[in-house]
């Protein structure tokens, strides 16, 4: 839907969200169905509009947007270290850059932007090894070209989690510990339900501590913050089950504790999806609804509007893709 509300003072009529990668049916890695394409909405427009592919096709990597830039990391083999930086020229297209590679392959890893870093953390190998492990992006560093160090490591193994950047603090939850088998459910951990908080700022330098677990395992779900300083985390699908979840529920950080809001259910269940906050509402894009090999991915999209309380179905992606990566520029 056009906004003419929209400032009209940058070439594209104010920011826009942008998705890029991913793949169109589930747990099939031919290059044939990996993506490259990038793709982003304007509200000026109300359009999906093609944009730059990517160097590179990948799914099941992760990113953010920091100065202005979205930065793409990982994915499934071969490129698991590499990092991509998308950049906007004033007045066209914009460019990629390739980046320094992380430390290790990270693939369904955890991105999170706090200040001037982005953090990514968890995922898993091409062997299955699932990483407890973290690293920082400075992109500052090597006279702008960014260097990759190590950061506080998670206090449990995931991969397949969500992260959330909240107010200085990093919050992150679910996912699962185990490699992935798509034909065998994982045991049950704790891990699927359980949440941890990073003190990114602390005196006595940056600390971890669980807090409560959420309602339900999840895993390749989504995280946001709100406006109101709350953090609403939905769909996914239960490891040890393989059932998807259309299910949201709130974190609180004044009080510590999750509720369940069955009000803000999605419309259908979704897993490794795109979730976004822009514009005043909860954008949630993609993925797939059922975990089971060859699934297809989907084009639709749903809005929360944060005023209202309410869902409603929006503008479809033009491409059907899950596992792929967005952010707001």
């Amino acid at each position: 839907k056009p906004d003419a509300a929209v400032s009209a003072g940058s070439p594209y009529g104010g920011p826009r969200l942008f998705l890029a990668g991913g793949k169109g049916s589930f747990w099939i890695n031919t290059p044939e169905d990996v993506l490259a394409s990038v793709e982003a909405f304007s509200l000026r427009t109300g359009k999906w509009e093609p944009e730059a592919r990517m160097k590179c096709k990948r799914c099941g990597h992760v990113g953010g947007v920091l100065g202005h830039c979205l930065y793409i990391c990982g994915g499934h083999h071969p490129l698991g270290r590499s990092v991509e930086r998308f950049s906007l020229a004033e007045g066209r297209h914009g460019s990629w850059t390739s980046m320094p590679s992380m430390k290790v392959a990270r693939t369904h890893a955890a991105g999170v932007v706090v200040g001037e870093h982005l953090y990514v953390c968890g995922g898993h190998d091409d062997a299955g090894e699932v990483w407890s492990s973290c690293e920082r992006l400075d992109p500052k560093e090597a006279s702008g070209r960014g260097e990759w160090a190590p950061s506080t490591a998670m206090l449990a193994r995931r991969r397949a989690q969500a992260a959330v950047a909240l107010r200085g603090h990093v919050l992150i939850c679910g996912g699962d510990d185990a490699p992935l088998n798509p034909d065998k459910p994982s045991p049950h951990s704790p891990v699927h339900t359980s949440a941890e908080l990073h003190n990114l700022a602390s005196r006595g330098g940056p600390h971890a501590a669980f807090v409560a677990g959420m309602n339900v395992p999840r895993a390749a779900h989504a995280a946001v913050a709100t406006p109101d300083g709350k953090v609403y985390v939905c769909g996914g699908y239960e490891p040890s089950s393989f059932r998807a979840h259309a299910s949201l529920e709130v974190f609180d950080p004044a009080g510590g504790a999750w509720s369940a809001s069955s009000a803000l259910s999605l419309g259908s269940p979704r897993i490794h999806f795109g979730a976004v906050v822009f514009a005043g509402g909860l954008y949630v894009m993609g993925g797939w609804q059922r975990f089971r090999r060859g699934e297809e991915a989907v084009r639709s999209v749903e809005r929360l509007d944060f005023a209202s309380g309410k869902w409603e179905a929006y503008q479809p992606m033009e491409v059907c893709r899950g596992g792929f990566c967005s952010g707001v520029i």
